[in-house]
């Protein structure tokens, strides 16, 4: 004959037990899946991950609350296309008027940068391109004005969802050799999810 005690302690104890035990099984999941992201990758891999990278991708930078299609290149080098160039020239003219004349003067400009290093990270590769010179011309009311922006940009190429995110700097901007103040107000372009062209 067997008799049921119910003892509330033991019952605690039990309930301690079974948490403790899902912890513990959950901690070591989670461990498990990072494990697997975190694998060495060779060189192989990454010349790999690159080639695939290699295409156009297009996607929508909004600057003044419109959206812009950019379109990027990457190959043997970086190249952006189309690439808003509106905050760049509202740190070098104050009128509208002039920075409208200067636009319609800079439609085919062409961003170049090498590349400068290559990581690999999960399913993600990250390209850092070389701090380059965008050097473009224009003319205003019969004036000439050289222009120069240093940016940097970092490429995060997603390998699941074939699609990279663009982050660039201007670290500093040249006007007929007259050097504008980037410290209070930082000119940054970023592009999410630009998807590659078919």
């Amino acid at each position: 004959m067997r008799v049921a005690i119910f003892c509330k302690s033991c019952s605690k104890f039990r309930m301690k037990k079974l948490r403790l035990l899902i912890a513990i099984l959950a901690v070591s999941c989670l461990f498990a899946c990072s494990s697997e992201e975190s694998k060495d990758f060779t060189v192989e891999d990454a010349q790999r991950a690159y080639n695939n990278l290699k295409g156009t991708y297009v996607g929508n930078m909004i600057i003044d609350n419109l959206p812009t299609p950019v379109y990027i290149n990457i190959g043997t080098e970086f190249k952006i296309r189309n690439l808003p160039l509106r905050p760049l020239l509202k740190k070098i003219f104050d009128d509208d008027a002039e920075i409208t004349e200067a636009l319609a003067a800079t439609r085919n400009i062409v961003y170049n940068a090498p590349t400068l290093s290559m990581v690999v990270s999960g399913r993600q590769l990250i390209l850092t391109m070389e701090p380059t010179d965008l050097v473009f011309n224009v003319e205003i009311k019969g004036e000439e004005y050289n222009i120069a922006a240093l940016m940097s940009a970092t490429v995060l190429y997603d390998m699941g969802y074939d699609t990279i995110t663009l982050n660039m700097t201007v670290d500093e901007l040249r006007c007929n050799g007259i050097s504008y103040n980037l410290t209070q107000e930082k000119i940054d372009y970023f592009l999410d999810m630009a998807k590659r062209q078919e």
